[in-house]
């Protein structure tokens, strides 16, 4: 069976930047969650502050997934294995990572993404 595992390739310094940029993000949520801690902003904070912390949450789990698949990789290389589990898993969580930022900007005028 493992002959026939299917393997996918992704660009390692394209990950080092993006978990970085993601590390800056959760800071951000993390700013963000602390201000509603020392308010009261009604039902919308409410609603806004849970999706905040599965954000944030969220962005910690792709986080630390990144930082295993390069814990792997030596300094010189700029591609990246990985087995179709985990490139499976990535794209699941980056997903939500997306979709999660999308709410935030549309429903809730809270953009995070930093350029």
């Amino acid at each position: 069976m493992s002959g026939n595992t299917k393997k996918f390739k992704m660009n390692v310094p394209y990950l080092e930047r993006w978990t970085i940029l993601l590390i800056k993000e959760q800071y951000m949520v993390k700013s963000l969650i602390q201000d509603y801690a020392r308010s009261n902003n009604g039902h919308l904070a409410d609603k806004s502050f849970d999706i905040l912390c599965r954000y944030f949450a969220l962005c910690g789990e792709l986080v630390l997934l990144v930082e295993m698949f390069l814990e792997s990789v030596s300094p010189t290389e700029t591609i990246l294995e990985l087995h179709q589990l985990e490139y499976v898993t990535f794209k699941k969580i980056a997903s939500s990572v997306a979709s999660i930022r999308k709410e935030l900007r549309t429903d809730y005028n809270i953009c995070l993404e930093i350029n």
